[in-house]
This record gives C-alpha cells, sequence and structure tokens, in this order.
C-alpha cells in the first residue's frame, strides 16, 4: 500500500555518482480482493487517480478520495449494491482519512482548506452540507474511528515536541479531546473495540510497526501487545474476541483471538491468507463479511526506473 515517508528521494556515492528513482502516475480502479490476493473487478469509477476508499459499516457504500491536483483532491460516494458515484461537495484542498458513523448516515474526513488539516463531518444520508468538527493548530489531524457506541471519534495529529499522537473527542462535538496515546513514537491507526472498552493501534516503538490494545476510553493501564512480528492495518470483530490483521510485510492476513479475565490475553495468530508479495494495492478496506476487501489498485502495470547520474557535482553551483 502506498506509503508517505520523509525517505531519502536520492542517494549519492563517493566515487561521484547520483542516482535517484522514479515511477509513472497512473490511474487507479476499484477491486474486490480475497484474502489470498485474488482481485474482481468491483464498481466502475472515472478514470482518475483515487488514493483512498473506505466502506460503509452496513455495506451499501463507499467513500473515495479522487486525486486532481497534488494539492487537491475531492470526495465521492460509491453505491456497492447498485453501481453508480456521486459527487460529495466539500471545500478546496486535500481530503482524507474517511471515517463512517456506526449507523452508516454520516461520515467524517480530514480537509486541508484553510492550510492546517481540520476535521469536518457530513450527513450523507439527508444530503446536508459539511460542518466543523475539530480545528486546531495541531497539523497532520486525520480520523481514524468512530466508535460503535456512535459517542467517540478518534483522530490522529503531531503535537509539538512529540510525534504522531491519538486524541479522541466526542462525536456530538462539545467536549476537550481527550489525549490517548503520547509519543515519542509515531502512533496512529486507533480502532475502538465494538464493545466500547479497548483501543487498538499501530506504534513503531520497538523499531517497527506493531499493534497494542490499550483500555478505552481512559487509556489507562499496561498495554497489551496485539501483535509480535509486524501489524499494518486491523479490523475488529463484532464481538471484539478477534482482529483481523494485516502483516507488517503486507502480504499475510491473519486473525488474533483475544481473550478477557483480568486483562486481554492475546492468542497466537491464525492464518487466514497470503497475499502474493508485489501485489499493488494503493489503499483498501475490509468488507464487513470479513471474505474480502474493497482495494484500490493501479489501473494498469506500473514500472519504476532507477537514473543514474555521473558527476553530478560540476552542475552545483559553487
Amino acid at each position: 500500500m502506498t506509503t508517505w515517508t520523509a525517505g531519502h528521494v536520492a542517494t549519492a556515492s563517493a566515487s561521484g555518482a547520483l542516482a535517484y528513482f522514479t515511477e509513472p502516475v497512473v490511474d487507479s480502479k476499484l477491486v474486490y480482493m480475497d484474502l489470498n490476493g485474488a482481485m474482481t473487478p468491483g464498481p466502475e469509477l472515472a478514470k482518475s487517480r483515487y488514493s483512498f476508499v473506505s466502506v460503509s459499516p452496513d455495506a451499501d457504500r463507499a467513500v473515495v478520495v479522487r486525486q486532481v491536483t497534488r494539492t487537491e483532491s475531492t470526495l465521492w460516494l460509491v453505491d456497492l449494491e447498485r453501481g453508480g458515484v456521486t459527487p460529495l461537495p466539500t471545500a478546496r484542498g486535500q481530503q482524507g482519512g474517511v471515517v463512517w458513523s456506526p449507523d452508516s448516515r454520516r461520515i467524517v474526513y480530514m480537509n486541508d482548506a484553510e492550510g492546517t488539516e481540520n476535521l469536518f463531518m457530513r450527513d450523507i444520508a439527508t444530503g446536508g452540507p459539511e460542518t466543523p468538527f475539530h480545528k486546531s493548530p495541531a497539523p497532520f489531524k486525520q480520523p481514524d474511528d468512530w466508535s460503535q457506541d456512535g459517542k467517540w471519534i478518534v483522530f490522529r495529529q503531531l503535537d509539538p515536541g512529540t510525534f504522531q499522537n491519538i486524541w479522541a473527542k466526542p462525536a456530538e462535538g462539545r467536549g476537550d479531546a481527550r489525549l490517548l496515546v503520547k509519543g515519542p513514537t509515531r502512533d496512529l491507526g486507533g480502532r475502538v473495540s465494538p464493545d466500547g472498552k479497548w483501543l487498538a493501534y499501530n506504534s513503531d516503538e520497538s523499531g517497527r510497526a506493531e499493534m497494542y490494545l490499550l483500555p478505552f476510553p481512559d487509556a489507562q493501564g499496561e498495554r497489551v501487545p496485539l501483535t509480535s512480528d509486524g501489524g499494518a492495518l486491523m479490523w475488529w470483530a463484532p464481538d471484539s474476541r478477534s482482529a483481523l490483521v494485516i502483516s507488517g510485510t503486507l502480504n499475510r492476513v491473519l486473525s488474533v483471538g483475544i481473550e478477557y479475565g483480568p486483562g486481554p490475553r492475546v492468542k497466537p495468530p491464525r492464518p487466514l491468507g497470503t497475499i502474493p508479495r508485489g501485489t499493488a494495492i494503493i489503499w483498501l478496506d475490509v468488507m464487513p463479511e470479513w471474505r474480502r476487501f474493497l482495494a484500490l489498485v493501479p489501473a494498469s502495470p506500473i514500472v519504476g526506473s532507477i537514473t543514474v547520474v555521473q558527476n553530478w557535482q560540476r552542475g552545483v553551483p559553487k
């Protein structure tokens, strides 16, 4: 899946050679993908680049993010039952991180029209206008979950002096946001268990991305590792007693069972499927029946290239 990093875009050798990687920008499409990576056609989209997809809890609809330019994107509502795509009016700028309310009637998403990313809400059922949900000077805000009881919206943001932290705010919009997980590591992807008692989230504190559990909503007490061999994405089962996990290598699909006593006890992961290495996936979301994903993939093959420049320093002004 597409991952934005601050890694090197070029590398230089001691002998004076410079190498950099490029790949073409291609359009993307929706497919249904089973747990072993086999794909079948999904709802048809207009030819364009799409970067994100989020499936409604009732599995009737999805929202995709369509990239217009490098600095502007739009939201589109996809009918998964009958087909058809409808634009959702938003302010200009980048949109992203769409999460659905548990009744599939509303969405919360990020928009950066005012410079800093802020969170907005839209009523899909009535077609009402977008309304501000959470604004602050903190950058890189993005929603990650809407609790099943409808009370909380979990989001991430970049806080001064730390890194990405996880917050929660009452869904009705009143009251202050509550800090749940504070760095200094990269903490994101918070998802509340359906019973409302646990928060699962992703952290790189160990040096690689792993999934952890914390009590919710107070986030007090010892956190419990949900994965130990890398974890990238997860979704809760309806009974809160297992989780669907995509491994850190992005090619294994696992079921992780959880038993509850004084605290959660995580069982060894059970393999559900293997996605072939090299499978190009831009973004995906699980369908509620847990047997397949709705995924965005390149509409045509992507062939990257490495360019080597000799004596590149001669072109740099002294």
